[in-house]
């Protein structure tokens, strides 16, 4: 994995859960309990490219963690 990725913990599946979130490029890779689940990006909004739809709680939650990381 990459040295510059992070964690970020969100209310998921009935509890706190951490998410890797791993940049790579002009996006970022949200891997949950060690398996791929979504990609990221910011071009005029945050959206979601590609995996499993993240609930909205969890996608803002992560998108504020990479804003801040930033």
């Amino acid at each position: 994995m990459e040295s510059d990725s992070f964690y970020v913990q969100a209310f998921y599946k009935g509890g706190m859960n951490s998410f890797e979130v791993i940049p790579i490029e002009n996006y970022f890779v949200i891997a949950f309990g060690g398996e791929f689940i979504a990609k990221i990006q910011h071009n005029k909004d945050w959206e979601q490219t590609s995996g499993e739809p993240l609930d909205e709680d969890v996608f803002v939650t992560i998108k504020q963690a990479i804003e801040d990381h930033n």
